[in-house]
């Protein structure tokens, strides 16, 4: 019988095992005593060199697992510093919470968001992402001081105001109050031949962004609303931030 490969059995049974710690050492000490017979010489031979190849992949592939969970950490770190993660909240406050328990992600991850800060300069022309309930819904482009941009069809839910550069510069819930008018102003008669998405100018919410260098309002109609959304290069002390 040809025993050049009698360990191996040996060493997939105790894996198999409940307790393959030790199953292992008792297979170690049964390959190393049957080494000892006749017709076991060859194989025992192999043994040692089989066990360091096994050792070899074993690192090889903590190592690639290891690079592996490095970048994604790297990833979500980058999603999460520039406000582009894609997941629950529930989900960012547990990866944030993760992230601030490990000084060297700790640090990343401020550092990105530092790099993020820095790089959104308000003086040069810049655009903005409208998304409402995670799809886009208008990019608007703004290029000199007093310009003002509308988006129409604004109705109730969740708005995200992203910069080009990933950062976001507001996000909240819109409702049924704010972009319809008989919902907003029931005791006044909305002028059915005005514009039906905010002609009227009358805003139901007003709040600034980037310490007023922009004012976005939220105008309503009949039965879609208006956000009109101005640059004004300058602090601008109208409305709140919401």
């Amino acid at each position: 019988m040809n025993h050049d490969f009698y360990f191996i059995p040996l060493i997939l049974d105790a894996r198999d095992t409940g307790e393959p710690e030790q199953a292992l050492r008792e297979a170690d000490r049964t390959i190393r005593n049957l080494g000892r017979l006749t017709g076991y010489e060859r194989g025992f031979e192999q043994y040692p060199w089989f066990m360091q190849e096994v050792v070899l992949c074993a690192k090889q592939r903590a190592e690639t697992d290891a690079r592996g969970a490095s970048l994604l950490a790297d990833e979500l770190i980058i999603a999460l510093a520039t406000d582009t993660f894609s997941g629950t909240e529930q989900d960012k406050a547990a990866l944030l919470e993760r992230i601030r328990s490990r000084p060297d992600w700790r640090a990343k991850f401020e550092r990105i968001c530092s790099d993020v800060e820095a790089s959104t300069d308000i003086s040069a022309p810049i655009e903005i992402m409208v998304m409402r309930d995670t799809r886009e819904l208008e990019v608007i482009a703004f290029s000199r001081y007093g310009e003002t941009h509308w988006v129409r069809r604004v109705t109730p839910g969740h708005y995200v105001l992203r910069l080009s550069t990933g950062r976001v510069l507001w996000r909240g819930d819109i409702g049924v109050q704010d972009v319809e008018w008989g919902a907003a102003f029931p005791e006044r008669a909305l002028d059915l031949a005005a514009d039906t998405e905010g002609a009227k100018g009358v805003p139901t919410r007003i709040f600034n962004l980037l310490e007023g260098e922009l004012t976005v309002r939220i105008l309503p109609g009949i039965e879609a609303g208006t956000m009109k959304i101005t640059w004004n290069g300058q602090r601008s002390d109208e409305g709140v931030p919401a």
